[in-house]
């Protein structure tokens, strides 16, 4: 996944890993340095991407819903959702960059509120 430095691995759904990383400017290509551009994006913003393996079971059930879920969220623009910012294929792995949110997941946060009561 060019543009992105993988810092750690944040947890795994039904639909495949989530990884944290960094943006950056640069990339390794063969034979050298490019340059590539990120939308408005600054060098070491930390975001979250989330992957789906080719070969994972029930693939295109899983694809087509995660690509309903990018159209949904890329046409939303609120402070209290989080931003898709990128999809694309990278060899076997499809995957979607979003703003990185450290607060935790939606699932730790609701089982967090019911522990709580």
């Amino acid at each position: 996944m060019d543009g992105y430095n993988i810092v750690k691995y944040l947890g795994e759904g039904g639909f495949g890993q989530v990884v944290l990383a960094q943006t950056r400017t640069t990339k390794q290509v063969s034979g050298g340095v490019s340059i590539i551009q990120r939308r408005s994006w600054s060098d070491g913003q930390l975001v979250a991407i989330k992957t789906i393996k080719k070969r994972a079971p029930d693939y295109n059930k899983k694809i087509e819903l995660l690509r309903e879920e990018a159209a949904i969220l890329s046409t939303l623009d609120h402070l209290h959702i989080i931003r898709l910012m990128e999809g694309d294929k990278a060899g076997p792995i499809d995957y979607f960059v979003m703003e990185y949110c450290a607060g935790g997941d939606l699932r730790g946060a609701i089982e967090g509120a019911k522990q709580s009561k």
